[in-house]
């Protein structure tokens, strides 16, 4: 059985319709709509699921992710991205010989000059700090972390995903400004769930980058997902992060190496470009 939890969220609701497609059984733990509905910050209710649903496969997609409210959030932070999944893991280990943990990272646990191989991590804010911190603890079990950005077309009603926000911009003739200053190698929902998908069958440990290769700036992402969808591309307006008082730091490039991931799945991921092509069909 597989159970995810953070499943609401943006991935999570992308994730849940690629595996109801692929007819992969799996079972959701949550606030609320979900199969098994509690607090996943009450370690006793993630106990009791687990030992009750007794997983051989977890993936945890649960997390917070608002940059500056970890700031200022410093406990809860680590209670939800770091804590819980740390629980998770020691109660499956304790229940089960072949369980097997799937950990959703992110590409800012790195700082400076990209592309950035995973031996190489420098978290800058609380956040990122948080996640990283799991990356290590998760070493020692039979688990897996992929420090990932991802865009495409949302399946969750209540919430935009990066490229929705460019394309309602752009369609609803908005501006909308976009980093100059900040590179990124995302890739699309798509991919990653068939990397989660290929993943569950290989069932390799450690830590790995997913991304795409070369990256580029937000504003390049948002002129070439315009192009992509025949949009007018003037709405697109410059913004810079040096210029910006965020409470929060921020890294400038978040570029990934994907060379690990992809000898040890031997397989290929194309260009930032080809991936932002390959969401057309599901926009247009």
């Amino acid at each position: 059985m597989i159970l995810i939890s953070g499943s609401n969220g943006l991935l999570g609701t992308s994730l849940k319709y690629y595996f109801k497609k692929k007819k992969i059984d799996f079972k959701t733990m949550g606030s609320e709509n979900s199969n098994f509905n509690g607090d996943i910050k009450n370690n006793f209710f993630v106990e009791k699921t687990i030992k009750r649903v007794s997983p051989k496969i977890f993936i945890n997609l649960a997390a917070l992710t608002n940059v500056d409210y970890c700031e200022n959030n410093k406990n809860l932070t680590y209670k939800v991205n770091t804590e819980f999944p740390e629980i998770v893991l020691k109660k499956l280990k304790s229940n089960l010989n072949d369980y097997y943990f799937i950990q959703i990272s992110t590409d800012m646990i790195y700082s400076g000059k990209g592309p950035h191989k995973e031996e190489h991590p420098k978290p800058i804010n609380e956040y990122s700090k948080s996640k990283y911190e799991t990356d290590k603890i998760l070493l020692g079990y039979n688990a897996i972390s992929l420090r990932t950005n991802f865009f495409g077309k949302s399946q969750n009603k209540s919430r935009l995903s990066f490229s929705d926000q460019i394309y309602k911009s752009c369609l609803n003739e908005k501006k909308i400004h976009l980093f100059r200053d900040v590179q990124f190698s995302p890739v699309s929902f798509n991919t990653i769930n068939k990397v989660l998908n290929l993943i569950i069958k290989r069932k390799i440990f450690g830590i790995y980058n997913l991304g795409s290769k070369k990256g580029m700036s937000k504003e390049n992402f948002g002129i070439n997902l315009c192009k992509t969808l025949n949009l007018n591309t003037n709405y697109i307006k410059p913004n810079y992060l040096k210029k910006m008082n965020s409470l929060a730091k921020r890294p400038f490039d978040m570029r990934l190496d994907t060379s690990k991931l992809e000898k040890k799945l031997n397989l290929k991921f194309t260009n930032t470009e080809n991936e932002i092509k390959s969401i057309k069909s599901d926009y247009l």
